[in-house]
Parts: structure tokens; C-alpha cells; sequence
């Protein structure tokens, strides 16, 4: 914002804030809605979190291509529009990633959790590096490579979940006291019958073990 956009400290301290005030609210309603559609059967877990995934995917990847190929400087309000409505619709993939584990394997879900959120931490530590050696002078044709490598990090990401992604309990992730139960009835387990805040508490459980 301050080096494209040229807005002084003061503004470019505020605009980026509140895209993150967004998320915030938007992570809650999301969830909201999600345990919505799964307890009024609208859509079973897999359609709900792919759902979910393709808002927080797609449309932040759709609104990051705007903001650099559309605005300029003189379009800069337009530009802060577009980062916090993308900011804001990828509140919509928490309701999907962060407790997918949970829906797949509630016996190691603090597991699952803890090394892919530990590996998804890495992009936090290289990407200030890639960014830096991709805009050295700060101009506005070095930003669009940010935001295209971003966009297509979106995309791809995105795809990878709607193809391989499940909202189904795996056979090798169910509790022992469900693991024992289908030993000795053979019988299916749903995993819609509990909300999504009860699984993240579930999660958060597992992890503080």
C-alpha cells in the first residue's frame, strides 16, 4: 500500500488492519452458516467443507487478480476494497482446513492438526524472502508477480482440496471407543452429529494433550 498505493504510515497502518477485523468476523459467520447447512441437511460434511474451500479459495484468488491488474493509483480505494473483500471471503476456508481433521480422523486430530499447521508455517518464514527478492525496487510491475504467484497459490490449493478432500470418517482415524463398536457390530458411523465448534473444541483438546 505504502510503495503502490503511496498511502502515508498512518493510512496504510489502518487499511491494512481492518481487512484482518474482517476476517475475524467473517471466520465466526462462516462457521455459522457451515454448521447450518450440516445440521439441516442441506449438504452432508464433504460438499459442505469443498463448498466453503471454493469460497475461501476461488474468490480471494478472483479479487487479489483485480487488485493488481485493475488499480492503479488513482483507483487506490478501490484497491483496499478489493484486499478486504478477499481477505474477508477466505474467513470461509477456516471453516474447512482447520477442522478437517476432525472430520476425517477424530482419534488423531490434534496430530493431523499439529504437523500441517506446522508445515503451513514455513510459507510464513519464506515468503517475506520470495517477496523481497521479487520487488527490489518496490514498483508496481514487480507487485503484480506477488499477486499472481499468490493468486495461482489460491487456485492451486483450492483444486488440490475439491479433488482429494473427504468429509468422512477414515476407518484408521475413528476414536477406539467407535473403532471397537464397528469390530463388534459393523456398524457406520455418522460424522455429522456433531457441530463444528464441538470438533474444534475437540481439536484444541488433542493438541493440549
Amino acid at each position: 500500500m505504502k510503495e503502490v498505493m503511496q498511502f502515508d504510515i498512518k493510512q496504510n497502518g489502518l487499511f491494512s488492519a481492518i481487512p484482518y477485523v474482517a476476517l475475524c468476523l467473517g471466520t465466526g459467520a462462516c462457521g455459522e452458516v457451515a454448521d447450518h447447512f450440516r445440521q439441516r441437511g442441506i449438504l452432508n460434511t464433504t460438499r459442505t467443507r469443498k463448498l466453503f474451500q471454493s469460497i475461501g479459495g476461488f474468490v480471494p484468488a478472483a479479487f487479489m487478480f483485480a487488485t493488481i491488474a485493475f488499480v492503479d493509483c488513482e483507483l487506490r480505494m478501490s484497491g483496499v476494497v478489493y484486499l478486504i473483500l478477499g481477505v474477508t471471503f477466505s474467513s470461509a476456508s477456516v471453516s474447512t482446513f482447520a477442522i478437517n481433521p476432525a472430520d476425517i480422523a477424530p482419534r488423531f486430530a490434534g496430530e493431523i492438526f499439529g504437523i500441517s499447521n506446522t508445515l503451513a508455517c514455513f510459507s510464513g518464514i519464506i515468503s517475506p524472502n520470495i517477496v523481497g527478492a521479487l520487488t527490489p525496487n518496490g514498483t508496481r510491475e514487480e507487485w503484480k508477480w506477488v499477486f499472481f504467484i499468490t493468486c495461482a497459490i489460491y487456485s492451486f490449493g483450492t483444486l488440490f482440496f475439491l479433488i482429494f478432500a473427504s468429509g468422512e470418517v477414515q476407518p484408521w482415524g475413528k476414536p477406539d471407543h467407535l473403532h471397537n463398536e464397528d469390530k463388534r457390530e459393523n456398524t457406520d458411523v455418522n460424522p455429522d452429529v456433531h457441530s463444528t465448534f464441538n470438533d474444534s473444541l475437540a481439536i484444541v483438546y488433542n493438541i493440549s494433550r
